[in-house]
């Protein structure tokens, strides 16, 4: 008797559970996996929403729709009205931002609805397009979906440390973070293919300052400590021989191990930052003539040298620009805090005036089984 109770109330429940009578299938649902925000060449904004084909009859996979709506709330009427099916935009994996907004910057807030609705998810990865969204999206393979390319590209870059993973939230936290400064993946069309260029610098109104190519985005995660997986490396070895056609002094690395201290000091009204980077590589290849077993302190030296030019150059730059991805504000608030309140709400232009001290150490582990 017991069982049979307990049978009817489970029936019961599942007869009257909550959004059963609203169930949608698939096929009539038009997901939004992808969308992307932009200016036309008169300043007018754009949005943008790009969605998988599942019904089989196209020999497109992805539908593109844009909207010349002012909000991402009102453009989802254009979407409806376009769509085979409800638009939904709560599985958005990517973000797409052109260039001329970028450029143009203020375009945070369009992206409240994420934020203030909870059917939203904050997990859709922030890139930025070194050119138009509408021609990066005709330019997807018509074979695979638009997020499926996307994300496959980010990922595999990502893993060799050539470019960022910024999704929604870790944006917000780095837009009103006062000790960094926000950066995205960067992805450029050249000759009708699309590829990954490294990483967008922004300011605090999302305004594109600069761009750093993968290498450098290699330099800018080994500083941030969020290096992972895979990090090879190449410097060019002054006094050898070059040859006509092909890089003859080049030597490339395999970082292997990475061990990052820091201290934070304040002097005569500046912050300084002493940085020690210990490495140790592996050879993976040597295009020059060289004793290994005879003059391996001398490489170490030469390599540590090339290393510790280009960190010091990247910092620089970024100095000039008045713009911090390192996250070093945050060391200085940490270490700081005192002189830190002082410059909180200009940290970028504190930041432009310290002096950052950096050295480079690196121990050859591996050669290679090749004299």
């Amino acid at each position: 008797m017991k069982n049979k109770l307990r049978i009817l109330l489970a029936a019961v429940l599942i007869a009257v559970l909550p959004g059963c009578s609203e169930a949608v299938d698939l096929e009539n649902l038009t997901l939004g996996l992808v969308a992307g925000a932009d200016l036309d060449k008169n300043n007018q904004l754009l949005i943008y929403f790009s969605s998988p084909l599942f019904n089989g009859t196209s020999k497109n996979s992805t539908l593109n729709i844009e909207s010349d709506k002012k909000t991402f709330r009102t453009a989802r009427a254009d979407f409806d009205s376009i769509a085979t099916g409800l638009a939904v935009g709560g599985k958005t994996q990517v973000f797409l931002i052109g260039k001329r907004l970028l450029q143009h910057g203020d375009w945070f807030p369009l992206l409240d609805v994420n934020f203030r609705d909870a059917k939203n998810t904050l997990s859709t990865r922030m890139v930025a397009v070194d050119g138009e969204v509408s021609e990066l999206l005709q330019n997807i393979p018509k074979d695979t979906p638009t997020s499926l390319f996307l994300d496959n590209l980010i990922d595999s870059n990502e893993i060799r440390n050539e470019t960022v993973k910024t999704n929604m939230q870790q944006l917000d936290k780095q837009m009103f973070e006062k000790g960094i400064t926000p950066y995205i993946s960067l992805i450029s069309l050249e000759n009708g293919r699309i590829k990954l260029a490294g990483t967008a610098l922004l300011d605090k109104k999302g305004k594109l300052v600069m761009t750093m190519d993968q290498k450098e985005t290699m330099l800018l995660r080994l500083l941030q400590r969020s290096s992972k997986g895979q990090k090879g490396f190449s410097v060019s070895i002054p006094g050898e021989e070059k040859s006509d056609i092909y890089d003859s002094n080049s030597l490339s690395l395999s970082i292997n191990k990475v061990k990052n201290k820091m201290k934070t000091g304040y002097r005569d009204g500046k912050f300084e930052f002493d940085i020690k980077l210990n490495m140790s590589v592996s050879l993976k290849e040597r295009l020059f003539p060289y004793d290994m077993r005879k003059n391996s302190e001398k490489l170490e030296q030469q390599i540590q040298e090339q290393i510790k030019k280009q960190f010091e150059e990247l910092i620089k730059k970024c100095q000039k620009k008045q713009i911090d991805p390192f996250g070093l504000g945050q060391y200085a608030r940490a270490f700081q805090y005192k002189n830190w309140k002082q410059v909180e709400d200009h940290w970028v232009e504190a930041f432009s005036e310290a002096d950052v001290h950096l050295s480079v150490k690196t121990n050859i582990k591996y050669m290679g089984p090749v004299k």
